[in-house]
Order: structure tokens, then C-alpha cells, then sequence
């Protein structure tokens, strides 16, 4: 099956933009960080661990495509 140029930039934009969306949604808890600790009652150390547990299966999630893929 072959694909048009048109079409597989089009695939690209939509892709990259996504990915965009994401990457922005996960980085946006930063900030507010402090704010989720008090209102849940727990401490800072928590939610920034809750944070790098995220971070880390996003990096897992990279290599472990490749094992899927195989």
C-alpha cells in the first residue's frame, strides 16, 4: 500500500502535535506540585515521587517499544 506525500505529512502534524499535548499535559503538574500536596493532606516528597514514577515509565515506555515491536 502506498501512501501520498500529502498524507504522511499530514500523519506527521497530527503525530507531532499530539506528542505536543501530552509532553505539555505531564509538565504542567510542576508548578501546581505544592498546591495537589496541601489540598490532598500528604507531603511534597509524595507528589514529586508520584511525578518521577511518571517520568520513568514514559522512558520505559520508549525503550520498551522496541521490545513490542520485535
Amino acid at each position: 500500500m502506498t501512501s501520498s506525500p500529502k498524507r504522511f505529512a499530514e500523519f506527521i502534524t497530527v503525530t507531532t502535535f499530539t506528542k505536543l499535548l501530552f509532553n505539555i499535559a505531564r509538565r504542567l503538574i510542576y508548578p501546581f506540585a505544592p498546591e495537589f500536596a496541601r489540598s490532598l493532606n500528604v507531603d511534597l516528597s509524595a507528589i514529586t515521587s508520584i511525578i518521577a514514577i511518571n517520568q520513568a515509565t514514559s522512558v520505559l515506555g520508549t525503550v520498551g517499544a522496541g521490545f513490542a515491536d520485535k
